[in-house]
């Protein structure tokens, strides 16, 4: 098994201000791995680890930082690592003068060399900026607890979640989580990604009526025309009107899970954690000739379809 190789800067690191910093990127499930892999590198040092916010800077990203929402006072900062760094500083100058001046990275840096989990994360030093997807609970194996107590998103709530809050609540519910939006919208996220088909859905949703009696299922999506025809009559709650933080912590109070090929249900269905999730074994388009290895996404208690 390859490892990745940490790279250590010249002896300019100051030991007084040791720090595990990881850069974020993508969407809100996105963010949320790669402060998993933070949480539970920094716990390894009795530290709270620095989220790396440029990227969120770019300003051809559609993307936000999105952690903001979860009740942790999460400490960010924005760190630029590599040769780029000055161009890039100045551009940021220019482009953003009411930001905090940008500063390049002079700890030690750990890229994740592939898609699976890598073992030698375990020996990020102590002063060390991660970068990576971390699309693993191997990534916070030991670090659980810290996970689950850091993204409480219960206080972003809106008034239009109220409603279907108790409904789910009243009784043993599911959710399904149809993904749509750019991976349809988006040519190159539907190579990678492609679409999640009605037969999944089907024997993801039979699949926990059989093994739990579960009845009642609650339909999130960003395409609810699409989701409703892929699953409508009795028994299907279709959830609308609704934040994407709302959707997020309804998901989790469900108590079994049909997520879509998506780091944001499968977050949602984590952190929920009690009954039966089913996940999707394409969690990828099985035509994109770069598929990653998702051999380590998946809980060992989760049904793969």
């Amino acid at each position: 098994m390859t490892h990745a190789k940490i790279r250590s800067p010249a002896a300019t690191m100051n030991d007084d201000t040791d720090e595990i910093a990881v850069r974020l990127s993508g969407g809100l499930g996105n963010q949320l791995f790669q402060a998993a892999a933070g949480i539970a590198a920094a716990a390894r040092y009795g530290r709270e680890p620095v989220l790396d916010v440029s990227f969120f800077d770019k300003t051809k990203s559609a993307r936000r930082y999105a952690l903001d929402a979860s009740s942790s006072d999460f400490r960010t900062a924005r760190l630029l690592y590599g040769p780029t760094a000055h161009r890039i500083k100045r551009r940021f100058r220019e482009t953003f003068a009411g930001l905090p001046r940008a500063s390049s990275w002079t700890g030690s840096v750990y890229r994740q060399p592939g898609f699976a989990y890598d073992p030698g994360f375990a020996e990020v030093p102590a002063r060390c900026l991660l970068i990576g997807d971390f699309q693993s609970p191997l990534f916070f194996a030991g670090a659980e607890e810290r996970v689950r107590k850091a993204f409480d998103f219960s206080a972003a709530l809106s008034p239009a979640a109220e409603a279907p809050l108790r409904e789910i609540l009243s009784g043993e519910a599911a959710s399904v989580h149809v993904r749509r939006g750019d991976y349809a919208g988006d040519p190159e996220a539907l190579r990678r990604h492609g679409l999640l088909q009605a037969d999944y859905y089907v024997e993801a949703v039979e699949r926990i009526r059989r093994e739990t009696g579960c009845s009642r299922f609650f339909i999130f999506s960003d395409d609810h025309d699409q989701a409703r025809a892929l699953l409508g009559g009795d028994g299907f709650v279709h959830v609308r009107g609704t934040t994407a933080a709302d959707d997020f912590h309804l998901m989790s109070r469900c108590r079994h899970h049909v997520i879509a090929n998506s780091t944001f249900s499968w977050w949602a269905a984590y952190l929920g954690g009690q009954g039966t999730t089913v996940a999707p074994r394409d969690w990828f388009s099985p035509s994109w000739d770069a598929r990653p290895d998702v051999r380590d996404l998946f809980p060992k208690d989760w049904t793969v379809l």
